[in-house]
């Protein structure tokens, strides 16, 4: 069993637009694997504060969050410590789109089609797949997809 001293928090949000065809998201790919941007929690900082600057940081973006989405998921780091990554749901508001060039080697927008294919772990397919139910179920006058960009 882990203590608390060892478990790790990130934030971070699933970025989307609307687009003439349907929606988007924003995938950033750090070194060799894609996925969205998160990071860790600073001091007293809360959920939705971390996950905005992380954002900001990681991809230049000012979004609004939407709260009423909260995905978390845990996992196991390389180095065995217990982490915890909550999500939230955002949309890009202002800001200039560009990579962190510190931490991130490229970001780009994909329809749900192709990001599914592209995230490369898991645990962050099911946040990519929590997302589009939740887009479809609360965004209804947004969404354009066309048959095989939905989920059943």
């Amino acid at each position: 069993m882990y203590s608390d001293t060892e478990r790790e928090k990130s934030c971070g949000a699933v970025i989307w637009r609307v687009t003439p065809w349907g929606h988007e998201y924003l995938l950033i790919q750090h070194r060799r694997h894609w996925s969205f941007p998160k990071g860790h929690v600073e001091g007293a900082e809360t959920e939705k504060a971390t996950a905005l600057r992380e954002v900001k940081e990681e991809t230049g973006l000012d979004v609004a969050l939407d709260g009423r989405f909260r995905k978390m998921v845990s996992y196991r780091t390389q180095r065995g410590n217990m982490k915890d990554v909550v999500f939230f749901i955002a949309t890009p508001i202002g800001g200039v789109e560009r990579p962190q060039l510190e931490e991130i080697n490229d970001l780009k927008w994909f329809t749900f089609r192709k990001a599914l294919p592209r995230v490369t772990f898991e645990t962050d397919n099911a946040v990519l797949c929590a997302a589009e139910k939740y887009i479809h179920a609360h965004n209804r006058k947004f969404i354009h997809s066309t048959p095989d960009e939905g989920i059943q």
